[in-house]
């Protein structure tokens, strides 16, 4: 993983070089290639890199463009490259500019478009363009997040960051969680206005570029999702055609590495078709590609191989099963802690697994699966399009087979015909901020500072197709939790990419009707038609996900380390009501995981943030 940080003196004073050695020195985690610190009077950039595509390899950041005076640190993926070379370039210096950089490729974009060229910049990144002649400052962050950059400005310096703890490393701003993010993190209560895990840090939001002028920061959004788009194809053929082309190009250009390629495999509609693009494609091109799969032995229940081992045999893919029966983060010298994540999930021990065996065999990318399960919310709506669209037979048919076997009809009724209607949604929207997160083990003072806020994309989403599943695509949450697994990933010198999160699919999955997201009571049609050709019988007849929570159950039970840091834990005993887990008639599924994260949350704080805060010659009343 790559990281940067550029510092500017608001009053132009210069920059002492310990301060920037100080900031510098917070991305020691990340710059396992290359590094540089610039420090040129009132301004300091650094940028560590690690090299995952060939264009980039040898590439020192900091850019600077003489012309212009101008420094660009631009971290990211440009995944249109053919499509900007072709604006940049005449005929004859083509080949000149294909063989650049993402980095100075964007440069070159960014210099002889400006700023109104940035919604046509397809990829994961973020970026910052200072400019020494006019002071100013450009910063952005890519339209589906796939990047995450924070910042920090009061009346005399502005920090921008990829990471937060570099805000933190700066004087008179300090090392202090921001407990209502911690609240949610420990809750996994979801936050309708993104917010960083430090104080004193704010991200910026998808899609979102901040410019500096004269002192004073502007934001503007320079591209989201259409939500007004609506695709009506003629028949489910041509849906699923173009469902296929999309992925095939969303994992293509994911594939670019200068290493060997992998999937994450599990059994599920995401990961399968994933690794079967993925796999058609590297034999196109004569690349390696193969599947990494968590088993588990001991629960067959969450073994998934059935499926996955099926996939690699008839693709021709080999197939590398992790057994993760006995894998448990065990509170010591080899459990994963970030400094600016005080809680992690069970599930991060699993994945540290994978990246092991992956590493060891050369791998560099990953594909992940993750961020595909948001592209078929919002089936619901299917009844409400169709009576819409005046297919009243069709919604006959449907209204059937969703009935067909419900244990309550009114849950259906509530479901499928009352909440998709504009006027319900807003009751239900207004009902849900009067109750906002009540979350039952909270104590009320912990309960009081989860603060209902509207949702930032609620305006934007009231014009879409489906407007819960337009918020969960692309609220900024996908893109937070991908930022905090590439800390762990650089432990392993390898990058997960998302093809699931690729802009112009989710555009098409945003915008297609209901029923290529559920019908008939067959989940995710689109994807089963798609794939038809290479999906065996027990993947098309698949409806439903695997439950790991008996792993993670057992997993917790076993553990004889995680009740000691409970006890020795002041901070659950005022976030959470004890009688919710001494009682056991209030005992609920996931509770047991509540008090693992508490007791985690101990040990990073006596381990980690410690540790961290001492490093940075920090303490806790600076």
């Amino acid at each position: 993983m790559s990281a940067f940080f550029v510092y500017i003196d608001l009053q132009q004073s210069a920059v002492p070089q310990p301060l920037a050695e100080r900031l510098f020195f917070t991305l020691d985690h990340f710059g396992l290639d290359q590094k540089q610190l610039v420090v040129e009077d009132h301004i300091a950039l650094g940028y560590q890199s690690m090299w995952v595509v060939p264009e980039e390899q040898g590439e020192q950041q900091p850019l600077y463009d003489a012309d212009s005076e101008s420094w660009l640190v631009f971290y990211g993926r440009i995944d249109n490259r053919l499509e900007l070379v072709a604006k940049l370039s005449s005929e004859e210096h083509h080949g000149e500019f294909a063989q650049l950089s993402d980095a100075r490729l964007f440069h070159q974009y960014l210099l002889k478009f400006g700023t109104t060229s940035l919604a046509a910049v397809i990829g994961p990144f973020v970026f910052v363009l200072v400019n020494q002649r006019t002071n100013e400052v450009l910063a952005a962050r890519d339209a589906m997040g796939g990047r995450y950059l924070a910042y920090y400005k009061d009346e005399t310096r502005l920090l921008i960051s990829t990471y937060e703890l570099t805000i933190a490393a700066l004087p008179g701003v300090g090392y202090r969680l921001n407990e209502e993010k911690r609240l949610r993190l420990l809750c996994n209560v979801m936050e309708n206005q993104p917010s960083t895990t430090l104080e004193g840090a704010l991200p910026l939001l998808p899609g979102q570029q901040m410019q500096l002028r004269a002192n004073s920061l502007n934001f503007h959004t320079f591209y989201l999702p259409n939500p007004r788009a609506r695709i009506d194809l003629p028949d489910d053929a041509a849906y699923a055609t173009e469902f296929r082309r999309l992925l095939d190009q969303a994992v293509q250009r994911r594939l670019r590495s200068i290493g060997d390629t992998a999937s994450m495999l599990s059994g599920g509609m995401d990961s399968v078709p994933m690794t079967i693009s993925a796999a058609t494609l590297a034999r196109n091109t004569k690349q390696s590609h193969s599947a990494y799969s968590w088993v588990f032995d001991s629960h067959p229940e969450a073994d998934e191989r059935e499926y996955s081992a099926r996939v690699c045999d008839d693709m021709g893919i080999t197939h590398h099963l992790v057994n993760c029966d006995q894998v448990w983060p065990q509170f010591d010298t080899d459990t994963s802690t970030n400094p600016v994540l005080p809680y992690i999930s069970p599930y991060s021990e699993f994945n540290q697994a994978l990246f092991a065996k992956a590493q060891s065999d050369g791998v560099r990318v990953l594909l992940s699966g993750i961020g595909g399960d948001m592209l078929y919310t919002g089936s619901e709506n299917i009844l409400f399009e169709l009576l819409k669209q005046g297919r009243l037979r069709e919604c006959w048919h449907e209204a059937r087979h969703l009935f067909r076997g419900v244990i309550s009809p009114w849950q259906v009724i509530k479901q499928y015909l009352l909440a998709p209607l504009p006027g319900i949604r807003r009751f239900v929207q207004q009902r849900r901020g009067r109750a906002y997160n009540r979350v039952d083990y909270l104590s009320d003072a912990a309960q009081s500072r989860l603060i209902y806020r509207p949702h930032w994309l609620q305006q934007r989403a009231s014009s879409a197709r489906r407007s819960d599943q337009y918020i969960n695509v692309v609220d900024a949450f996908e893109g937070e939790d991908a930022h905090y697994g590439k800390y762990m990933e650089a432990n392993y010198r390898l990058e997960r990419r998302y093809p699931f999160r690729d802009r112009e699919l989710v555009e098409f999955m945003l915008a297609v009707p209901a029923g290529q997201l559920y019908s008939r009571s067959i989940a995710r049609p689109i994807v089963k038609n798609a794939y038809a050709a290479e999906f065996n019988e027990q993947l098309l007849a698949r409806n439903s996900k695997t439950n790991f929570y008996p792993v993670i159950s057992a997993g917790i039970e076993r553990d004889d380390q995680y009740e000691r840091w409970l006890d020795r834990s002041e901070s659950w005993k005022k976030d959470l009501k004890a009688p919710f887990f001494t009682d056991q008639s209030r005992m609920k599924n996931g509770v047991d995981a509540v008090q693992w994260r508490c007791s985690y949350h101990e040990y990073w704080q006596s381990v980690c943030y410690n540790s961290t805060a001492t490093e940075l010659g920090l303490t806790d009343d600076k």
